[in-house]
């Protein structure tokens, strides 16, 4: 299983009545990038120009709007609207099934540091896949521009933290402060997992895997398909069928 993950800079708004982290950082889904940038890019009309970046929003509309088709998911189309919360400006939430490997290729884009995928978690040579620099080990970050591939052996189910190794600092100068953090997620084998809005699958049309992060996705279990439908209510006074308890 592999997933393409980038680090890189954004405004990250909290709420709508734009309290924000002007020096906010995320690992994201690389697929996603262009969707990020876009909203960044957008958010900027009509504000004092910044040093961050010429990008106008043009620049990515067209692969922004092309991969939020796939999503399922609405761009902001004015400023104001990029000056919102947004359900990908988040922390990533990777998931992976007990007895797989896992492979992470993480890409830097963040100016003047090192970064590092750290998970806090076992199934990993600590010289290779630590996403650190420490003790005499081999340094396992990756620079601005940079790229590397982390191995991980998912051993046992549950959830595990994932931050920037390449800074410990819990200031204000730290990255993980600033959003530089996520989780791994280990499903029981066999499992998939889908969009509870959109549907769409970790398990595409050919049987194959598809990046799909998220705070909230449906897990289903081996046996049960795709198409299961979702309930319909969840009423207290609703009558469920009795197959419903005993399937």
């Amino acid at each position: 299983m592999k997933y393409q993950v980038t680090a890189l800079q954004v405004v990250i708004y909290f709420n709508r009545e734009g309290d924000h982290d002007h020096n906010g950082l995320i690992f994201a889904l690389t697929k996603n990038v262009p969707i990020l940038k876009y909203i960044q890019a957008l958010g900027r009309v009509g504000l004092p120009p910044g040093p961050e970046t010429s990008d106008t929003p043009d620049t990515w509309y067209a692969k922004a709007k092309a991969r939020a088709d796939v999503l399922g998911i609405t761009l902001p189309s004015t400023p104001e609207e990029a000056r919102q919360p947004h359900p990908l400006m988040r922390p990533l939430v990777l998931r992976a099934r007990k007895g797989d490997l896992l492979q992470v290729e993480l890409r830097n884009e963040i100016q003047r540091r090192k970064v590092g995928l750290h998970l806090v978690g076992g199934g990993y040579d600590v010289k290779e896949d630590d996403g650190s620099h420490v003790g005499r080990s081999p340094s396992s970050l990756v620079r601005t521009g940079g790229r590397h591939v982390y191995d991980w052996r998912c051993e046992n189910e549950g959830v595990f933290p994932i931050h920037d190794g390449g800074n410990y600092s819990g200031g204000e100068d730290g990255t993980n402060v600033h959003g530089l953090f996520g989780a791994l997620i280990v499903e029981p084998a066999g499992s998939r997992w889908r969009d509870p809005v959109t549907g769409r699958s970790s398990v595409d049309a050919r049987g194959m895997h598809q990046e799909l992060d998220g705070l909230y996705l449906d897990v289903l279990p081996p046996g049960v398909p795709d198409a299961c439908a979702p309930s319909t209510t969840t009423l207290e006074t609703h009558a469920w069928p009795v197959s419903y308890y005993t399937s």
